[in-house]
């Protein structure tokens, strides 16, 4: 865990904490008229932090966030994870970005990713990425290429692990239940560059 904030440059942020719901805490908004308390907290670029632990973007599988209305300057802060594609599940909070922040937001998106899911909607479709702009309500979405076939899959996740790989998958098959149980499932061991499964479940396939 790195404890600091994930934004668009390197700085300081102010943390308005919520008195009751540790997960609402947010940057930039006051997260309930009585949450008057704050702190200061260190910034830091997603991709800059990765790059100091020694994680390679071709490492990730699946990128997954809810920063309370600070998508915009987390996801700027991606770098290579956007360029890609990685897929990500992140909360729009759109009540909390101004117009021309959703444009930007929108554009950046769609300049490396086609398709997006709600993931509330019970029929799981795929909407082109561009009906990100049309929602008007905080809402759990996935972003990812329209990307089905297993070779293509492989092709755009690069040469990350198995259980990335499963994860990536899965997320841009718009399951994002098999991703989490994909990455939950595995562990590397040690010494070598191979995975093992932490618990019960089916067998994977070999490759």
């Amino acid at each position: 865990m790195v404890p600091k904030a994930a934004g668009a440059a390197l700085g300081r942020a102010t943390l308005h904490l919520h008195p009751r719901n540790k997960g609402a805490h947010a940057i930039g908004f006051a997260p309930s008229a009585d949450g008057l308390e704050c702190l200061d907290v260190p910034v830091v670029r997603v991709e800059d932090a990765l790059r100091e632990l020694g994680v390679a973007a071709t490492d990730v599988g699946l990128v997954w966030m809810d920063v309370e209305g600070y998508e915009p300057q987390a996801l700027a802060g991606l770098g290579e994870l956007l360029q890609r594609a990685v897929p990500i599940v992140f909360e729009f909070f759109p009540q909390r970005y101004d117009a021309a922040t959703k444009e930007q937001l929108v554009k950046r998106l769609a300049a490396h990713y086609t398709r997006m899911h709600r993931l509330a909607d019970p029929l799981d479709r795929a909407l082109p990425i561009a009906a990100l702009a049309t929602i008007e309500q905080v809402t759990d979405v996935l972003v990812h290429l329209k990307c089905r076939c297993r070779h293509r899959q492989d092709q755009a996740l690069g040469g990350r692990s198995l259980p990335d790989r499963r994860a990536g998958r899965a997320a841009i098959a718009g399951d994002i239940g098999a991703a989490a149980r994909a990455m939950g499932q595995f562990r590397p061991v040690r010494g070598c560059g191979s995975w093992r499964r932490v618990h019960p479940g089916p067998t994977p396939r070999r490759r």
